[in-house]
């Protein structure tokens, strides 16, 4: 079995790429591989993992290219599995680009992983080592935005660095933290959308903004939520992505 990879992505932070990371990995079906890739740690925080208790994290895939991936991989529940990130990974890979094949390291280690459907890979907002590796790896790359122009122009980047990288793969946006109220906002984001022709495609669901997202990380389980407007959004966009990897 060869699994799937899916980057989310955005240089604007703030537009729900954590979130839209931990809801797919619940929803989408098999057995997935949760990656944190951010410094911020965010996702480590939100599934409860203190760095302090444990041996690894996705540091060691960047210091030691030839480890064993496994030895870095926390199993979650039966479904999911998942690889913590670090506050030391920023000074890790510094001047990383120095070495040899740099950019291909995530993409060399996921290729001893048969056991997953998936592998999804949260990004921070930035365009640097560790986003760059996860670009080069994925087959797939979603980009969260909210109704933000900000974010929505951020958006236009990551299909142009991927050409960079080469590794034209399809690219998505998914409309999160959507708020009917905000009208004007609203329309401009549907206005680019229909006209912008630098915009990659779209999802049809859009993700609500929602109390029980904002909740979760603050839940002992922050996969609980199965039952909210978002988290039944999010339920149709694990369907659409099954239908686009197709």
């Amino acid at each position: 079995m060869t699994p799937t990879i899916i980057s989310l992505a955005n240089l604007k932070g703030g537009v729900a790429k954590t979130t839209s990371s931990l809801y797919l990995s619940r929803f989408l079906p098999g057995k997935k591989l949760l990656v944190d890739l951010d410094p911020q740690t965010d996702l480590t925080e939100d599934l409860k993992i203190n760095e302090e208790d444990i041996e690894n994290t996705v540091v060691l895939l960047f210091e030691d290219t030839d480890c064993n991936i496994n030895e870095a991989i926390i199993k979650i529940n039966d479904e999911i599995d998942f690889i913590p990130s670090s506050i030391s990974l920023s000074l890790s890979l510094v001047g990383y680009e120095r070495n040899i094949d740099w950019h291909s390291v995530l993409r060399e280690h996921f290729e001893d992983l048969e056991q997953y459907d998936w592998i999804i890979l949260d990004c921070p907002p930035a365009l640097t080592v560790n986003v760059t590796n996860a670009l080069v790896a994925s087959d797939f790359v979603i980009v969260p935005f909210d109704s933000d122009r900000r974010a929505l122009k951020a958006s236009t980047y990551i299909e142009e660095y991927l050409i960079q990288v080469k590794n034209k793969v399809p690219v998505k946006l998914l409309w999160t933290r959507f708020d009917g109220s905000t009208k004007i906002i609203n329309d401009w984001c549907l206005n680019e959308l229909a006209n912008n022709k630098k915009l990659p495609s779209i999802f049809d669901t859009r993700i609500p903004k929602a109390v029980a997202v904002t909740n979760a990380n603050v839940m002992p389980d922050p996969l609980h939520d199965s039952t909210s407007k978002a988290a039944l959004a999010y339920k149709k966009v694990a369907n659409e992505i099954e239908a686009w990897v197709k």
